[in-house]
């Protein structure tokens, strides 16, 4: 049994060993953010959280927090999360930075609920109107409808709660649906900083205010 446990955690360090080299990657291709390195390591999170092996869960956070804990926040620390799913990126992102207060919603509750740690705000509602409650946030991630219309909506309610300096991001950018909705609403103030293959995730960052 120790020796099987044993094989599966270095199994687990070699994976993350080669996330690592992604990432360096990524930002050797002249990337301007680590924000598709943290957004891929979160969702690493839903397989725990589907089969309920919490211990992995926190056995990954200790060896993940050093990665993440100068990562820069804008916002007064505010992070939303349109789509909870499982909540795997949830339970990371509160985890990585228990300063900051994440907001995460979703019409559906994630399980585990109790072990999500206190900076956690579950909004049991449509995306749009959580949106009214939030004055702003340094980092809003996008991915719950993922129709056009969705997305648009998303954005037209989400875009401008996000502060300057701060990102919004969007996940399945593979879907046409989620691209045309990116590209049909979001301002030009939003300029696109980064790009990831493994998650298709697109990165923007407010530069300048609001019209």
């Amino acid at each position: 049994k120790n020796d099987n446990l044993d094989l599966n955690i270095l199994a687990v360090q070699a994976k993350e060993n080669a996330n690592l080299e992604h990432h360096r990657a990524w930002m050797a291709e002249g990337l301007k953010t680590d924000i598709g390195a943290l957004i891929e390591e979160a969702h690493q999170m839903e397989a725990s959280f589907t089969t309920g092996d919490l211990e992995a869960l926190m056995n990954y956070a200790e060896r993940a927090k050093g990665r993440w804990e100068t990562f820069p926040i804008v916002g007064d620390g505010v992070i939303v999360e349109l789509g909870t799913f499982k909540g795997g990126t949830t339970w990371f992102l509160a985890t990585m930075f228990p300063g900051s207060r994440i907001i995460t919603v979703d019409e559906h509750w994630p399980p585990y609920i109790e072990i999500f740690p206190d900076n956690v705000r579950f909004y049991h509602c449509k995306t749009d109107q959580a949106s009214q409650y939030i004055k702003e946030a340094g980092f809003v991630l996008v991915d719950a409808g993922h129709e056009e219309q969705d997305v648009i909506s998303d954005i037209e309610h989400w875009g401008p709660k996000v502060k300057i300096g701060g990102y919004i991001a969007f996940h399945d950018v593979n879907w046409p649906s989620v691209e045309s909705g990116i590209k049909k609403a979001l301002p030009q103030e939003f300029e696109l900083v980064e790009k990831t293959i493994s998650t298709q995730l697109w990165v923007y960052q407010l530069t300048d205010d609001k019209q």
